[in-house]
């Protein structure tokens, strides 16, 4: 065996080789007045581990997002702030099945018709399904007020402002769907001296 196979074969880690591949679209004009940002990723990220190519949890096809800004009133002290993101699904794996792995520690003196197992797994191929895209709204308007030698910032927001339902994972053991952050308004307040 060569050394580098040698090395590979002891090593505590997964050696993989992969192919990140896509385009970057970014459009931005600023002036004393209006901010807008328009950027769009088209992407392909996919792994070798030595026997399957998979896509890697991280592939996405398509990732837009659009921030605009508008600053107004005397000296510009006002500020309102706009973003939408969308997303197209990750990858995950999918459960096939499951079963009950009974524990056999106790040897022969183990008893299989009345203990219990505990719940396990079997998983589907290797990032074969989608999860639902995603998309969200979040909203801020900033008021600063300037001094002397500092300055004061009020900042009200609301994220996810349209309470868009997205998801974060399935829970294997219930099938129960978790979602992401639901529509959150937020205060924050930044004074600088």
């Amino acid at each position: 065996m060569n050394r580098n196979k040698l090395a590979e074969s002891e090593s505590d880690f997964m050696v993989e080789t992969g192919k990140a591949y896509g385009a970057d679209f970014n459009l931005k004009y600023d002036d004393q007045k209006v901010y807008i940002w328009f950027v769009y990723s088209h992407g392909y990220v996919r792994r070798f581990d030595g026997e399957q190519e998979y896509w890697t949890h991280f592939d996405r096809r398509h990732n837009l997002n659009l921030v605009a800004a508008y600053r107004f009133g005397k000296e510009n002290s006002w500020e309102a702030n706009i973003r939408w993101n969308y997303g197209s699904g990750f990858p995950f794996t999918p459960t096939s099945g499951n079963y009950e792995l009974i524990d056999f520690s106790g040897g022969i003196n183990s008893n299989y018709a009345t203990e219990n197992g505990s719940h396990q797994f079997i998983l589907g191929d290797i990032n074969s399904k989608r999860l639902p895209e995603y998309h969200r709204l979040d909203v801020n308007v900033k008021k600063t007020f300037n001094f002397e030698s500092s300055d004061l910032a009020i900042n009200l927001g609301v994220t996810n402002l349209y309470n868009r339902q997205n998801i974060f994972y399935i829970d294997r053991a219930t099938n129960e769907r978790i979602n992401q952050l639901p529509v959150m308004p937020n205060l924050g307040i930044n004074y600088n001296f």
